[in-house]
């Protein structure tokens, strides 16, 4: 059980996330540059970020 928050700061936007890893200490962000399916598709930038949680 999660018993403390800290903020994340990201320079892209995220859309997609979750907690994981072999000992469930990593969290793993779905980001982008922005959300407009048109801009993406011209000019894709999404990718995955790998945050290590303390604890």
């Amino acid at each position: 059980m999660m018993t403390a928050y800290s903020p994340v700061e990201l320079d892209v936007h995220a859309y997609a996330v979750v907690i994981g890893g072999p000992d469930g200490k990593h969290l793993f962000v779905c980001a982008s540059t922005g959300h407009d399916p048109a801009e993406i598709a011209a000019n894709p930038s999404a990718r995955i970020l790998l945050v290590e949680l303390a604890g």
